[in-house]
């Protein structure tokens, strides 16, 4: 038996970074082209830590792919990183500021890939002899088979994990396809009675339409109705200002006959006056012809009787004048009770007059209140 071992020492250049690159100098294709896999190879890398970081921590549970086959430089650190071997990390560091990327970046991939936990395993290798022509297998065969088996294993946990990676995926699938469907069954419910209150909202809105068109035809005849009473009311109040008009003229007569009824009462008064003056005139002349014919009384009587025939003359003049002024007084204080009496009459006609037209206006501004406050109401 033998024990047979391999040593790989592997340098991870640091990162090439294109500014760095340019400030140098003009570079041609092939070294563009290994500075990009050269990024290529230290990301593939930093995933695959990353990976078996989280594998480690969830200890098994889901671990999910490890792309180790993604670039050369993972497919050869496959055994070294999460494998059966043991792998030391030497990190370098710069301490210059100019490197300060570069430094970050180192620290960040060591202290990730400390977290690995490697199973190293001894491998060792039998010699036999064949029956037949006594050659002994190699070990580089046996190496081979070792890796052919090992390749396989990997196949296989690749192959089990994209079918658990699969299974989850189509129960997903499942999963998602039966919320689907019942999303889509109460969608379709939802649907339904969305239609069904379409359909009631029609209703309601046919009925409102023709309470509307209801409500807008008596709006109509409402204010038709206003208008005729509008101009009702305006002929009225035409009616009351010629009344009032009428009134008016009716109340400048009775002062104008209040006027004349006055005038011709101060020119009965001065004839009354007239009259009383000419007859205390009068009474003064017959008293002192009276007192004349007394004091002559011892004259003849011839004369005595002259003058006796002629007071009875005067005093008879003196009554016939004053029984015609008395008559003519009193005729005139007739036609003056009358005219008074006319007046009164006319001034309590007018004012009966006025008063039917103040309540025939208030009875008629009551009924228009009323009925603007009955149509308000209906409103």
């Amino acid at each position: 038996m033998e024990t047979v071992g391999k040593l790989h020492l592997v340098d991870l250049a640091g990162s090439e970074c294109a500014k760095s690159a340019d400030g140098a100098g003009k570079e041609n294709a092939a070294q563009a082209r290994e500075r990009r896999n050269i990024n290529s190879s230290l990301l593939t890398l930093g995933r695959v830590i990353s990976a078996l970081r989280q594998r480690d921590e969830s200890k098994g549970n889901d671990a999910g792919r490890i792309p180790y086959r993604d670039s050369k430089l993972t497919r050869l650190l496959q055994e070294s990183l999460g494998g059966r071997c043991k792998t030391v990390i030497i990190a370098t560091l710069s301490p210059s500021v100019l490197s300060v990327d570069e430094t970050l970046s180192t620290l960040n991939y060591a202290q990730a890939a400390h977290g690995i936990q490697n199973k190293p395993v001894a491998t060792s290798f039998m010699k036999g002899i064949s029956a037949g022509n006594g050659n002994a297998t190699s070990c580089q065969g046996w190496h081979e088979m070792e890796v052919k088996m090992q390749y396989l294993n990997t196949q296989v946990e690749e192959a089990q994990a994209a079918l658990a990676r699969k299974h989850q995926l189509y129960a997903e699938a499942t999963e998602r396809a039966e919320v689907a469907e019942t999303q889509r069954d109460e969608q379709a419910h939802e649907l339904d009675k969305a239609i069904e209150e379409v359909e009631e909202a029609k209703k309601m809105c046919k009925v409102v339409e023709e309470c509307l068109e209801e409500t807008k035809n008596r709006l109509d005849l409402k204010k038709y109705v206003l208008a005729a009473r509008h101009t009702e009311l305006q002929g009225m109040r035409a009616e009351a200002i010629a009344l009032l008009g009428s009134l008016t003229s009716s109340m400048a007569e009775g002062d104008a006959l209040h006027e004349q009824l006055r005038v011709r009462a101060e020119a009965e008064g001065e004839v009354r006056v007239s009259t009383q003056e000419f007859e205390h005139k009068t009474k003064a002349r017959i008293t002192a012809l009276l007192q004349s014919i007394q004091t002559l009384g011892g004259t003849l009587d011839d004369r005595r009787s002259c003058e006796l025939k002629i007071a009875t003359e005067v005093k008879t003049a003196v009554e016939a004048g004053s029984e015609k002024i008395e008559n003519e007084l009193a005729a005139m204080s007739g036609e003056l009770e009358k005219a008074l009496q006319l007046l009164s009459e006319q001034e309590e006609a007018a004012e009966a007059k006025e008063a039917a037209l103040r309540s025939e206006e208030a009875k008629a501004m009551e009924n228009t209140r009323r009925e603007m406050e009955l149509s308000l109401i209906h409103i």
